[in-house]
């Protein structure tokens, strides 16, 4: 005589056997690990150009709160000269090589980044100042996101490039 289920003995072992020997494995599978890389890859792909997106967004509103910055020190030098700048110039401003020819007659134009550091991403310059008129101009340098960026403001307030609204 049989016993009960004696049949599927061979089977059940063999099972056992197999599930218990995959529940003891620990780690992730090659393909596991094949997906975890791709949907990184694929998140990074999309965050990394928004990100970048956001630092020359950042960058420009630096540069264009120094301009304004600058303009308003120069309306402040004209109240006092009744000029806007001390001769024909042009005057520049660059941190790059140490060129500084604004804050030797304009010392309240001090450009600095949001974290408050010396501004480097921008050279600041004066052409065509004269008793009346000037171009404050902001050219992105090379090597950073804004390179070939340029703002312009001039002594009515107009302003020309990628000026945020």
């Amino acid at each position: 005589m049989r016993s009960k289920g004696g049949g599927n003995a061979p089977f059940l072992q063999f099972h056992n056997m197999i599930y218990n020997s995959n529940m003891n494995k620990k780690g992730f599978t090659l393909i596991e690990m094949l997906i975890a890389v791709a949907l990184l890859g694929i998140l990074s792909s999309i965050a990394v150009p928004i990100y970048r997106g956001y630092q020359r967004t950042a960058m420009r509103q630096e540069a264009t709160a120094n301009l304004s910055g600058l303009r308003m020190c120069l309306e402040e030098y004209y109240a006092e000269n009744n000029a806007y700048a001390p001769g024909a110039g042009p005057y520049t401003w660059s941190n790059n090589g140490g060129t500084d020819t604004i804050t030797n007659w304009l010392p309240c134009f001090n450009p600095r980044n949001a974290a408050g550091g010396v501004q480097n991403k921008f050279d600041y310059s004066l052409s065509r100042p004269s008793a009346t008129t000037y171009d404050a101009t902001a050219t992105g340098r090379a090597g950073f996101a804004v390179s070939g960026d340029v703002f312009t403001i001039d002594e009515l307030g107009v302003k020309t490039g990628p000026w945020p609204q």
